[in-house]
């Protein structure tokens, strides 16, 4: 959101994880911006919170549920017709309490691919579609994988800098730096993978400023890979 000098504003979301690998959209309420439209729940981040704190807040606020296990996992901007919102989205893996419509919203349990309500938050798409890739990915040798039934390529960025994105359905590129991570975004890339052998230092650094794609750890554990903000990790062996 922004205030009146036009200020982006920080937003933090969060999406439930079930043990089915399904997510949790809500309604937004009556008299709000886009009433009636699903997004993910959450809202302004407050002077002096951290990320963590202001989703634990509003997730209590919103529908009495208590955050208990969260990883961070992407960054937008998007500019509404009413507000510039830059929105740091976590998943939410484990948390106590039952949702209640605390604000008069709906809440419905999607599975990605198979969305069920309708009309969606604008800034929802990439987030929506990010949700297809799964925890774990299998990479051949030749940088091809697959997603569900939809084939991929993984390829070096500098090559890609060259040739553009593959005109595959997923197309991953392999990332060094925050400013490859960029650069692999502008060029319309579906995730990033990142080295994590060498030590978690290099990771954080290509993370350093948001997350505008799934970023995807190699040679990491998948619950060391979540707490560093990674969307998952290439099998052993791939």
């Amino acid at each position: 959101m922004t205030d009146n000098t036009g200020k982006t504003i920080a937003v933090v979301a969060g999406a439930l994880i079930d043990a089915d690998g399904r997510y949790m959209l809500g309604s937004r309420p009556a008299g709000k911006p886009y009433a009636g439209y699903w997004e993910f729940p959450g809202g302004k981040v407050e002077a002096g919170e951290t990320l963590f704190a202001a989703l634990a807040r509003e997730f209590d606020e919103e529908m009495g549920v208590r955050v208990q296990h969260a990883t961070p996992w992407l960054t937008r901007v998007h500019h509404y017709e009413h507000a510039s919102v830059h929105l740091t989205f976590f998943r939410v893996w484990s948390w106590a309490g039952t949702p209640q419509p605390h604000e008069g919203q709906a809440f419905a349990w999607q599975k990605p691919g198979e969305e069920s309500v309708a009309p969606m938050l604008p800034a929802n798409g990439p987030i929506l579609r990010a949700l297809h890739l799964p925890l774990s990915l299998r990479v051949a040798a030749d940088g091809r994988f697959a997603v569900g039934e939809e084939a991929g390529a993984l390829v070096d960025l500098a090559g890609a800098q060259r040739a553009g994105r593959p005109p595959t359905p997923w197309a991953g590129a392999r990332v060094r730096s925050a400013a490859e991570l960029a650069e692999a975004a502008r060029l319309g890339f579906d995730f990033a993978l990142a080295d994590a052998v060498a030590g978690w230092d290099a990771f954080d650094r290509v993370v350093s400023a948001g997350w505008p794609l799934p970023v995807f750890a190699a040679g990491a554990t998948l619950s060391a890979a979540l707490e560093h903000g990674a969307h998952g990790v290439l099998e052993a062996g791939a």
